[in-house]
């Protein structure tokens, strides 16, 4: 039990030092200050403070409950059964139940023998001053907890018969464990209105997100931003409890590396240089070679069809419906495939597919209606272009679809020419278009 642990620690400190060799001391009252320090109820290392001041030298020790029997915070959270008024009569009354063996079990024999020691434990009669005449300070251990308790004296002056000066108490700077930082603080105890500097030093990538300082009771004590990047307060008539919290650094995004842009002939001042480029970076196409993209190249049916699967990310084939004209093996083989297998290719009729006829404009916005999903359309405006009536009949709603949505546009002149070719500059115009529509 944490209560009884601390009671002999408590007794066992004035025990021994009740054993030590004698020395005088004129004084008539003193300062003391007890600090316990051990493993708190969580296992960390943890140090808490008492203090007291103008004890009277005649003070019997088991009346210091009176003038020192507080604990100050956060010893009852901290330790365990240790509460905020504990008593030194509580102390030797534990002490006062134990057995002789019991205590000898306890007394490290390299100080001091049990036999002397023990009468002294059961011992209420002692003052202050037989205390402080023998040492002013004591350390004693048990287990894992250290108890330290120091007198100072205020000395009686001359003339008159007048006091000394006199110290002024100290309290505590306690530092909360901080996540990706250190924090330090300049002093671990301070005289109220003393300036305290506190240190903080993020972890690498990290800076300082939060500081506070609070009291004993939980009211915070203010604090100020120094110009060197250190940060001070005035000690409070309490102990205080530094606190602070760092926040990772947000970085740049690396900046994108340069694309390549590796086709001679597609040169910036073209019409199709956005689009080629856009739809190389996407996927969408491939050059004919190396170094040339064949702006004005006619996109055949084999093409178009592979653009489309590369558009869709090459998902895997799930069935294959064979054309007479689509070898296995050809690099548009599986694009072929997965086109027809979706509905978005179908043939002539006649069992063929015609890879290597040119895909004409209308062939093409059918096919990427399909792509899109037969979307239903509205009637578009076509009575601008005098070749609208070309459109087949197949095609009328596709084109509709195209037109409305700014996919396609006419060739100029008041010409749509749904019939005709087109080259892979207008195909990668009109997948950008395309993407721009479905992004809008």
């Amino acid at each position: 039990m944490m209560k009884r642990r601390l009671a002999v620690i408590l007794v066992l400190v004035l025990a021994i030092s009740l054993m030590l060799p004698a020395t005088a001391s004129a004084a008539s009252t003193y300062d003391a200050t007890l600090t316990l320090s051990g493993p708190d109820k969580d296992g960390k290392e943890q140090s808490v403070s008492a203090n007291a001041s103008y004890l009277k030298a005649d003070l019997a020790l088991k009346d210091l409950v009176f003038s020192f029997g507080d604990l100050t915070e956060p010893a009852s959270n901290t330790f365990p059964g240790c509460g905020l008024s504990e008593k030194f009569a509580d102390f030797y009354d534990a002490a006062k139940a134990g057995s002789d063996e019991e205590w000898a079990a306890k007394i490290d024999e390299t100080t001091i023998t049990p036999e002397e020691v023990i009468p002294v434990l059961k011992d209420r009669s002692k003052t202050v001053a037989d205390l402080v005449a023998i040492s002013k300070s004591f350390t004693a251990k048990f287990d894992a907890y250290t108890v330290t308790m120091t007198f100072t004296s205020h000395s009686s002056g001359g003339g008159g018969g007048s006091s000394g000066g006199s110290t002024t108490t100290k309290y505590k700077v306690n530092i909360n464990e901080a996540e990706d930082g250190s924090v330090k603080a300049s002093k671990t105890e301070a005289k109220k209105g003393d300036t305290v500097v506190i240190t903080l030093t993020p972890d690498a990538d990290y800076q300082v997100s939060s500081v506070a300082v609070t009291d004993k009771d939980g009211k915070k004590v203010d604090v100020v931003a120094n110009s060197d990047g250190t940060y001070s307060f005035k000690m409070p008539g309490k102990d205080v409890w530094v606190s602070a919290e760092f926040e990772e650094i947000e970085k740049e995004p690396e900046p994108e590396p340069a694309k390549a842009r590796p086709f001679k002939d597609v040169a910036e001042k073209d019409w199709y240089y956005d689009a080629v480029y856009y739809c190389f970076d996407k996927g969408y196409f491939k050059g004919t070679d190396t170094d040339t993209f064949s702006p004005y190249l006619t996109m055949t049916r084999a093409m178009f069809a592979t653009v489309l699967y590369r558009r869709a990310g090459s998902p895997a084939i799930t069935s294959r419906i064979s054309f007479d004209d689509v070898e296995p093996g050809t690099w548009y083989y599986d694009a072929v495939s997965w086109a027809a297998s979706e509905g978005i290719i179908k043939g002539y009729g006649d069992g063929k597919f015609g890879p290597a006829d040119p895909v004409t404009r209308e062939q093409m916005v059918v096919m990427l209606w399909r792509f899109s999903g037969s979307p239903s359309a509205d009637a578009a405006d076509l009575s601008s272009f005098s070749d609208a009536e070309q459109i087949s009949p197949w095609a009328k709603e596709a084109f509709a679809w195209a037109m409305n949505a700014g996919i396609v546009n006419g060739k100029g002149n008041g010409i749509l020419d749904p019939g005709s070719s087109a080259t892979r500059a207008e195909v990668a115009q009109i997948l950008k278009n395309y993407d721009k529509y479905l992004n809008a």
